[in-house]
């Protein structure tokens, strides 16, 4: 069954647009375990782990519903994760690059792991578009 390239679009634009709430919701779980976790010992790798976590659980489930999203729905989930060497100063002095590095691992494994899984069962998507 041939897809009609406006259903393919309709997919596109709808794994687009979870894949940008998928954002927003893990910036927020990350700033929610950051306020939680900033006071005690190794606050900062807590809060790291626990944002590659929320971010490859989010990633699974895209690409697992929409199985093209693996090319462009992982970078924009870790938008923010993938920025932060950038953006904090001491980010290589310190050892949060390891937990960093741990839920990047995590996100790539998730993308692979859930793209075999809907290959495997021929995974018909949880979002049905209409056409």
């Amino acid at each position: 069954m041939e897809k009609s390239k406006a259903q393919l679009l309709r997919q596109h634009l709808a794994a687009l647009a979870l894949a940008l709430f998928a954002l927003i919701g893990t910036t927020a779980v990350g700033f929610i375990a950051d306020s939680i976790f900033r006071l005690t010992a190794y606050g900062e790798n807590k809060t790291c782990l626990v944002w590659g976590i929320s971010t490859a659980i989010c990633c699974f489930f895209m690409v697992l519903n929409f199985r093209i999203s693996i090319w462009y729905a992982p970078i924009i989930i870790n938008a923010l994760f993938l920025f932060e060497p950038i953006m904090v100063m001491n980010f290589w002095s310190t050892y949060v690059w390891i937990p960093y590095f741990i839920g990047l691992i995590l996100n790539v494994y998730a993308c692979i792991l859930a793209l075999r899984i809907s290959r495997k069962h021929k995974h018909e998507p949880a979002v049905q578009i209409k056409g």
